[in-house]
């Protein structure tokens, strides 16, 4: 319930807002006008932020709220993102409550971040911070979110190997890395999918892989080819240590297909991709540039976006769309190769 009071002629609402006062003027009027300006400004208040009270809440109180949130329902990655959004996000609105949290106050912070991060990163943190709102809304401690503009950014020519360059690369590697390489590009898996693949995620019978994504939470089924299922198979009933020792595989090895000596889940590849890319003479290549190269490859082999979609695991179709452009560009240098035996002579209308 709004306040009316006048200071001198000028009259003015009061609103309660958060525990805290909100004086919006009304000018200067007869009484009656006034307090039908009052019940218009009531209506208005109401559509904002709700008739019926909220709970005041500051940013940094439900922050915490929103973290335990993410940990118990997002993937870990997910969650690791937040938590550095939301301290970045916490040093600008922290003392702010949710229900004063303003297009203005959203783009001066998107200026103020401007002058020490890319956009990319103001981008993320304006996702969490879009995430954040929502479920604030969803807890009854807004009515109506804010507009949230993101950057734009300037988007980055994909990285993919060619062929030359795949075969270059598993010529430098060891033994080891070498099946590695060969799953990643037969698989198109993500580096955290590949640690924990599992041998209980091959079906040999019917020739398919369960994927289990850790940034998705997903799961998803590829047909395995034959240089994958060959891999998978050998790696199935021998173990190749990352000293590029290979044995038949013990009891304690089971789990995973790519494990260290006492059947844990190797940590990560990092040091040995980072020496085969060296000794190739690779410049820009990381073991997600296999995972491009692999969407490459089946783009330019005519298999349609949905398809890969599907294999990728992209649960948005447009994560998938940044490999279109190859295709369009595969196509047009495929016509740049087109030739005829003769060119026939050709009589140009109005020449004469």
């Amino acid at each position: 319930m709004a306040g009316l009071t006048r200071k001198g002629k000028t009259y003015y609402a009061l609103f309660k807002i958060a525990k805290k006062t909100k004086w919006v003027r009304i000018g200067s009027m007869p009484y009656k006008l006034a307090l039908k300006k009052l019940k218009e400004l009531e209506s208005e208040f109401d559509s904002t932020y709700g008739a019926s009270e909220l709970k005041p809440i500051l940013f940094t109180d439900f922050s915490r709220e929103y973290l335990a949130y993410s940990e118990a329902n997002k993937a870990p990655k997910s969650y690791l993102r937040d938590q550095y959004a939301i301290k970045a996000l916490a040093g600008y609105f922290g003392k702010h409550y949710l229900l004063e949290i303003t297009n203005k106050d959203i783009e001066l912070y998107k200026a103020t971040r401007l002058k020490t991060v890319k956009p990319r990163t103001i981008n993320i943190e304006l996702q969490c911070l879009s995430n954040m709102l929502k479920k604030a809304l969803e807890w009854n401690y807004l009515t109506k979110l804010p507009t949230i503009k993101r950057l734009k950014e300037t988007k980055k020519a994909i990285r993919f190997l060619t062929l030359e360059e795949m075969a270059r690369l598993i010529q430098s590697a060891s033994p080891w890395l070498r099946y590695i390489l060969v799953v990643l590009r037969n698989s198109g898996l993500r580096k955290s999918e590949l640690i924990n693949l599992k041998l209980q995620d091959a079906d040999f019978d019917n020739n398919v892989l369960l994927i289990k994504s850790t940034k998705t939470n997903n799961f998803n089924f590829i047909s395995m080819n034959q240089e994958l299922r060959e891999t998978l198979l050998f790696l199935r009933d021998n173990y190749i240590a990352p000293n590029s020792k290979i044995t038949p595989r013990a009891s304690h090895q089971m789990e995973y297909f790519f494990c260290s000596p006492d059947g844990k889940k190797i940590g990560d590849f990092k040091k040995s991709f980072a020496n085969a890319v060296r000794k190739a003479g690779l410049v820009g290549v990381t073991p997600h540039t296999i995972r491009h190269s692999f969407a490459s490859n089946l783009v330019m082999s005519g298999v349609d976006i949905t398809t890969i979609q599907e294999l990728l695991g992209h649960k948005n179709i447009g994560t998938t769309m940044i490999y279109a452009h190859i295709a369009s560009e595969h196509k047009a240098k495929a016509l740049d190769r087109l030739t005829w035996d003769k060119k026939p002579q050709l009589k140009i209308v109005g020449s004469e």
